[in-house]
This record gives structure tokens, C-alpha cells and sequence, in this order.
């Protein structure tokens, strides 16, 4: 008797992976920063997981010719090698989606709270909030050269990125009101794990991921965590994550400042960060 498979069988995991792929909101013509970020890192945890999956069901496929052997051999060196190709490239894509994330947020912040600000004059100059009038000078408001121009000077002052660790994102932070949650900082080893995810990145995409005295320079851990000057960047299954808990953790920690900066209430999980790693990890 065959199987009755299909999508009206998913549940949990299987089915936030699936409705993922079949939804991408980055298709959509606006995009807010919560989802355009999950949908980048969540595109990039399927493909690690299928291509882990299709290694395991390769190296364990029966071997009735040379060319099947081959692949087999291949792919169990993969495993051997604790899937370290593929966690380094998934873990640049995190990083490249926290970059994007972080780099959007100036220019939305500052949009969303001139926003609120134009609002607010509307409604003290007592306009009906819902009316087609307050509707018309809201729009030009918010679509003025002067609104421009505050937008990129903002834009101008937070600039890219900076070097590696919480201090790459620091500048960002503050133009975006979002630095100082003194009841909300950032643990030390956070900080550290960032540097040398940061560092290791680098040598991955610019330097055939070989760890050189710049990334030691960068961050002066990485010896201890087996990623001497000279050596190959080989991110096993323990170091992916730790480095994807991390980058999860600074990215939702700062969408939840965010919400926090307009009344909501958000659970503090900084203290426990090496738990946030994602259950295929």
C-alpha cells in the first residue's frame, strides 16, 4: 500500500521550512527589516540542511559502479570533514544578512519616527487623522526634498558597517536611537564570538580562507579556537553554532529595541546567546 504523501501532512519544523520557501517576502515590492532578515538567513539554513541530507543519502547509496563509488567517497569526505565548506558559506550568508539588516535600519528608523512626528503635528493642528486632507499633506510630507535630505545626511553619518565585533555596527546603533539599553548590553563573550566570526568571514570571502595575521590582529581568540595564523578556516558543527547563535542573537536583539522603543514588552535572552542556534544546527 503506497504512502499518502504531501503537504497536508507537515507539521512544526518541516512546515516553517516549507511555507518559508513557498513565501519568500522578498519577492514583495515592500519589505520590512524583521522579515527581509529571516527570509535571507532561513533560504540559507535549508539549502546547509538539504545539502547535509543529499551528503548523508550519496555517501550511504548502494555502489554498483565506478562513478557511484566516487560520489560516495566524495561525499563521505564531506561528512568526515563535519560539513565545513558548507557551514563557512552558510554562516557569510547570516553575516551578509545581518550587514543588510543593520545598513537598512538608519534610513527606516529615521523614516518611521519622522513619520510618527508628522503625525503627531496633524493631529495638533486638529485634523481628522483618516481624512483625504490630512492623507495628502502627510504623503508630501514625507515625500519633501527636505525629508530627503534629512535621510541622507543620516544615511551619510552612519555610513557602512565599521571593522568587526558590536563596534562594527556601534555608529548604526546610535544614529538609530538603538545603542543604549543599559539593562539590555551585550555580553563580553558576544562580542568576542562576533570578532571572530567577523575575522573569519573575511579571510573566507577575500582570502581563501586562509586565517592570516590580519584576522589574528582582528581577533586575538582565534588561536585558541583552532584557527592559528597559516591554517584553512574548517567550521565544524560546534563552531557554526556558536557563530550562527551569535549573529541570530545581535540581529534579534536589535529588532526587539526596536519594539521596546515603542512600548512593547520583549523577553532579555542575551545572557543564554549560545542557546539561539537553529534546531538543525
Amino acid at each position: 500500500m503506497s504512502e499518502d504523501y504531501g503537504r497536508h501532512r507537515l507539521a512544526g519544523l518541516a512546515l516553517g521550512q516549507i511555507e518559508q520557501a513557498e513565501n519568500d517576502p522578498r519577492r514583495a515590492d515592500a519589505v520590512g527589516l524583521r522579515d527581509a532578515f529571516y527570509a535571507a538567513t532561513g533560504e540559507a539554513e535549508n539549502l546547509r540542511f538539504l545539502a547535509e541530507l543529499g551528503l548523508r543519502k550519496v555517501s550511504a547509496q548502494p555502489v554498483d559502479h565506478q562513478a557511484k563509488w566516487e560520489q560516495a567517497y566524495m561525499a563521505q569526505l564531506m561528512i568526515d570533514g563535519d560539513f565545513a565548506y558548507v557551514n563557512g558559506m552558510t554562516l557569510v550568508a547570516i553575516y551578509s544578512a545581518v550587514d543588510a539588516m543593520i545598513e537598512s535600519m538608519v534610513p527606516s528608523r529615521v523614516e518611521a519616527i519622522i513619520a510618527l512626528q508628522a503625525l503627531a503635528i496633524l493631529d495638533q493642528l486638529g485634523s481628522e487623522l483618516d481624512s483625504a486632507e490630512a492623507e495628502r499633506l502627510f504623503k508630501s510630507a514625507m515625500a519633501s526634498v527636505q525629508m530627503s535630505e534629512a535621510l541622507a545626511k543620516l544615511v551619510k553619518k552612519a555610513g557602512r558597517v565599521g571593522s568587526g565585533g558590536l563596534s562594527r555596527y556601534e555608529r548604526h546603533l546610535q544614529v538609530a536611537g538603538l545603542a543604549n539599553f543599559p539593562d539590555r548590553e551585550f555580553p563580553d563573550d558576544l562580542d568576542v564570538a562576533l570578532k571572530e566570526i567577523g575575522a573569519l568571514r573575511d579571510v573566507v570571502v577575500h582570502g581563501g580562507a586562509k586565517v592570516d595575521a590580519k584576522a589574528v590582529a582582528k581577533a586575538p581568540t582565534l588561536p585558541e579556537r583552532g584557527y592559528a595564523e597559516g591554517s584553512f578556516v574548517r567550521i565544524g558543527r560546534t563552531d557554526y553554532r556558536t557563530y550562527s547563535a551569535a549573529l541570530y542573537t545581535f540581529a534579534e536583539e536589535v529588532l526587539d529595541r526596536m519594539l521596546l522603543q515603542v512600548g512593547q514588552r520583549r523577553p532579555n535572552h542575551l545572557a543564554a546567546w549560545r542557546d539561539n542556534a537553529t534546531l538543525n544546527a
